[in-house]
């Protein structure tokens, strides 16, 4: 659409899309759990202490999600603008982009199969690990299909260590209501927080080293700090045991 009718238009469209969807989404209101046999969930009386937030065992697939969302977010906040410096057209782009997503969404349904072989932890690591060395080679290419190649594989990846991250992180919550809610506290915390500081870290690299020194950096940045807790939580282990 950029392309052919220019960004105003464009957004124009998009803005009448979500306007005419949603009316059917306010007015299918709340979902009731009256007669679907749901259980009430039973609130403990007493606080969870704050020194759960700081478990290890949550840490770890919570700087997964913001390790992940900030290589996302370098992705696709300085992506457009190296594609547009190597000569790619904005509709090529947006199909780089849609397989990207598409490529994620259908990996999604696949990755409890995975499960069943390696831990969700596991497949977490393996899989940022695998989403940062692809995204270092983001400016070795420069025209549509390695790059296309590319964002399907970093699709699927991203499905891998989304689901597993966010697996694990409940996991450690288990049946308790209050660790459900911290787990998913700090887990959103840390995908948040990616969103926000991956774009403006990125941009104040690409103003010292250029575009393509942010897909090496940042990565190698992530991974170091990521890899760095895991050593912590092996060290602590050992010594528990």
């Amino acid at each position: 659409m950029v392309d052919n009718l220019g960004f105003q238009t464009s957004y124009l469209l998009i803005a009448v899309v979500i306007l005419v969807g949603l009316p059917f989404s306010v007015a299918r209101g709340a979902p009731k759990t009256e007669g679907r046999g749901l259980a009430p969930v039973v609130r403990p009386e007493s606080t969870l202490p704050w020194r759960a937030a700081l478990s290890l065992t949550l840490l770890i697939p919570a700087l997964q999600a913001f390790t992940l969302n900030a290589l996302s977010q370098i992705m696709w906040t300085f992506y457009p603008l190296y594609g547009l410096s190597v000569g790619l057209t904005l509709s090529v782009l947006g199909v780089h982009a849609g397989a990207f997503s598409t490529t994620s969404m259908i990996a999604r349904t696949l990755v409890g199969q995975i499960g069943h072989r390696v831990s969700y932890r596991q497949l977490g690591t393996l899989s940022l690990f695998a989403t940062a060395a692809l995204t270092m080679l983001v400016p070795v290419f420069s025209t549509f299909l390695p790059l296309l190649v590319l964002n399907v594989l970093l699709g699927a990846l991203r499905a891998g260590a989304l689901v597993g991250s966010m697996i694990a992180a409940f996991e450690y919550a288990g049946d308790d209501a209050r660790k459900r809610g911290m787990a998913a506290g700090v887990y959103t915390f840390g995908t948040d927080t990616a969103m926000v500081g991956a774009p403006l870290i990125g941009g104040l690299i690409a103003e010292q080293i250029g575009l393509a020194g942010i897909y090496w950096a940042l990565p190698v940045a992530l991974m170091t700090l990521y890899f760095g807790l895991l050593g912590i939580n092996l060290i602590v282990a050992r010594a528990r045991a």
